[in-house]
């Protein structure tokens, strides 16, 4: 009789310590598996990132086109989905993004430069509308205008 009650007790301490431990250990399970999801996700994100994002393009000229007015020019990327246009008046400077040009086959572009004497910098990136999301290639080098 002795003998059943003490394999109950320690079938009973067995339990608790298992209780005990129960939650800790399911805490690292749920986070190991949410940290191997997390990677997962990282690199699917990271081969779509990769197959998606287009070329960069080559601001090829901007040369006057009217009065305060300039024409720029740029090398058509055949897997890109459009360019957006950005316009600064410091080469270092924040760049105003001035236009979206959603049709792959247009390569130039017509603007009206600032009133303000000085320089002013402009920098051309394609981008690609893919799987519901928008994947963008590296800018353009920068080129300039001087405005009189």
């Amino acid at each position: 009789m002795d003998s059943t009650k003490e394999q109950f007790a320690q079938a009973e301490q067995r339990v608790s310590a298992w209780l005990a431990e129960y939650p800790q250990k399911k805490a690292e399970r749920d986070r190991a598996e949410k940290e191997k999801a997390e990677r997962e996700k990282a690199a699917k994100e990271a081969a779509l990132q990769k197959k998606y994002t287009p070329a960069k393009t080559t601001l090829r000229s901007i040369k006057n086109a009217g009065k305060n007015k300039v024409r720029l020019t740029w090398k058509k990327v055949s897997k890109a989905t459009g360019y957006e246009i950005y316009r600064s008046t410091k080469k270092k400077g924040t760049y105003k993004k001035i236009k979206t040009i959603s049709k792959n086959k247009t390569v130039s572009f017509v603007t009206k430069l600032p009133k303000k004497k000085g320089t002013c910098y402009f920098k051309v990136r394609t981008y690609r509308k893919a799987e519901g999301k928008v994947y963008y290639g590296k800018d353009s080098a920068v080129k300039s205008k001087k405005v009189k």
